[in-house]
């Protein structure tokens, strides 16, 4: 799946989960996405022209569930019938899987957040100790820092280095 939200551009696997969407490419948008739209192309690197050829029934020709597929088709009020009686009205409808746009109803929140933005600015510390410059022999590292990465372990990263350096620092004391 590819994903569009704030100007930019995710690609990765998606889950429809029982209360919502999940999976790397929601987890790395919801990053950016704030209250507002997002758009998802179900068919990246695919030209849906080609998959509206033939005579076979729409959820045959498309590559999804067929479940997914029909709940997809109950939405846009389209018939699952044979690709070749479709009018122009029901293939343009179909075009959507290229460029879906919706607004998310929210998020699940704190409680079930993969990271959390916000924290204390790193204008705020010694990037070679992580000690507050405000507050001599306090020190902030890892996650409570403003520092948001996408997936992939760049959170686990930078609290593992951050962790080092800190310690490196406090025992040269």
């Amino acid at each position: 799946m590819n994903t569009f939200v704030e100007g930019k551009r995710f690609e990765g696997s998606m889950l429809f989960a029982h209360k919502g969407c999940s999976g790397p490419v929601i987890l790395t948008t919801s990053l950016y996405w704030k209250k507002g739209k997002l758009a998802i192309d179900f068919l990246p690197n695919k030209k849906i022209e080609n998959l509206l050829k033939g005579n076979r029934k729409i959820s045959s020709a498309l590559p999804f569930a067929k479940r997914f597929t029909q709940e997809f088709l109950k939405s846009i009020n389209v018939e699952d019938k044979a690709i070749s009686s479709l009018n122009e009205e029901e293939k343009s409808k179909l075009k959507m899987l290229k460029y879906y746009e919706f607004a998310p109803a929210g998020n699940f929140g704190y409680t079930k957040a993969e990271v959390t933005k916000g924290g204390i600015s790193t204008e705020e510390i010694n990037h070679d100790s992580f000690e507050s410059l405000k507050q001599k022999d306090l020190y902030f590292l890892g996650e409570c820092l403003n520092i948001t990465g996408e997936l992939g372990g760049f959170n686990f990263q930078i609290a593992f280095s951050s962790a080092v350096t800190c310690a490196r620092n406090i025992n040269k004391s």
